[in-house]
């Protein structure tokens, strides 16, 4: 059984954005969980190249916390920062044995000198493989390996991003894929080796999602979204997920596709 933590991180993002509602709709529809508050002013300015970095490193430390005698957690309504120090927990528990599936519209590659923005959000999946700034890598003293990230629905990558991708021979499920196949990706970690999984949604993997924090077209859509995750459910232990970047302009608004997410995530298989 899967505990909720709900974490409006948005300052990961490096701009304001509508997370915090998100998170707290989530909170109102859902409940049974902790609330770890975040703050709602911040530095956004960047430091060491990263954007609001000494506040993220202060609730990084926080949710470190609130994560002990958490086996199995489901992190709900932040930015896609969010998950780094649960991957990190989650390294530690089960090592290398897990595989980490990233469906998202980015690959969230960059390093802290490569990324154009200075968003954390957009250098997280880098971060939890080890390759930030020493105040970062003290957060994550077990970082996971290349062969362990399966990008699921990505089709936007910075230059520097496509080529670690190539470098590492990443493995890549693109829409394309899980469209014609929603198993492709449970193909994947299967001929991989892994047993247990980790899954991180990011809202805008969705087709031009109204309700996400960087909605984008191309992507896919929600019935699809559903059958790769019970692909998954189906054949892999789930050992935690983060369903990030849940931004509605006004209360409620899509409300019930994240929920259906959710549960479809937390349901047995």
């Amino acid at each position: 059984m899967f505990q909720r933590i709900y974490f409006p991180l948005w300052f990961g993002a490096g701009v304001e954005t509508y997370v915090p509602l998100g998170c707290e709709a989530l909170y109102d529809k859902l409940g049974n969980g902790v609330a770890l508050p975040v703050p709602t002013s911040v530095n956004l300015e960047k430091a060491d190249f990263v954007k609001a970095k000494p506040a993220l490193l202060e609730v990084f430390s926080e949710l470190q916390a609130a994560l002990k005698n958490k086996p199995r957690v489901a992190l709900l309504g932040g930015d896609c920062s969010s998950d780094f120090v649960l991957v990190s927990k989650l390294s530690e528990l089960h090592h290398q044995d897990f595989a980490v599936v990233w469906l998202d519209t980015h690959a969230d590659l960059n390093t802290p000198v490569s990324s154009p923005s200075g968003h954390f959000h957009g250098m997280v999946l880098r971060a939890m493989l080890g390759d930030s700034d020493t105040d970062f890598k003290r957060l994550n003293p077990n970082p996971i390996q290349p062969a362990q990230v399966f990008l699921a629905g990505v089709r936007e990558f910075d230059p520097p991003e496509l080529e670690y991708v190539q470098q590492n021979q990443i493995h890549c499920s693109s829409v394309t894929d899980l469209k014609s196949n929603p198993n492709h990706l449970a193909a994947g970690i299967r001929q991989a080796g892994f047993g247990k999984v980790y899954v991180h949604l990011d809202l805008d993997v969705l087709d031009s999602f109204g309700s996400s924090a960087f909605s984008s077209a191309g992507g896919l859509p929600l019935n699809d979204v559903l059958a790769v995750i019970r692909s998954l459910k189906a054949q892999f232990d789930l050992i935690g997920f983060a369903v990030t970047e849940y931004a509605p302009v006004s209360d409620g608004q899509d409300l019930e596709t994240v929920v259906q997410m959710i549960h479809a995530l937390e349901e047995n298989p």
